[in-house]
């Protein structure tokens, strides 16, 4: 099973199932004993993420105010503690670099898709 170390966190922590490693390309500071599968198998990862998007025409006045506030927010101490507590590691970027991202992931997943979908 793949998932989020958040989401199974309950489990985790209740011994119900051992997580194996983290598709991360190294491991996390807050969970040191948890090797990064790229150890075994070189290039293996997989990274979750979010993004924050809105519509087409949005004014940039207020395009640049929310990501003004979400980089405040999101590079607080707290809150960047609480999010590595939770196993979850948190690389801000923003405006063109997140079309970017999402393209590199796009080029990185669609073959993987293609092929699966041919099975």
């Amino acid at each position: 099973m793949i998932d989020s170390l958040p989401a199974l966190r309950g489990a985790t922590d209740a011994g119900e199932i051992k997580p194996l490693a983290i598709l991360l390309p190294r491991r996390l500071p807050s969970k040191p004993d948890l090797p990064a599968a790229a150890e075994t198998v070189p290039g293996l990862t997989a990274i979750g993420w979010q993004a924050i998007s809105v519509r087409a025409g949005t004014p940039q006045a207020l395009v640049t105010k929310l990501g003004e506030d979400l980089r405040t927010t999101m590079t607080r101490p707290d809150a960047r503690a609480r999010l590595d507590r939770i196993g979850t590691p948190f690389t801000p970027i923003f405006g063109a670099d997140v079309a970017r991202f999402i393209e590199g992931e796009q080029k990185l997943w669609w073959p993987i898709v293609k092929e699966a979908a041919a099975r």
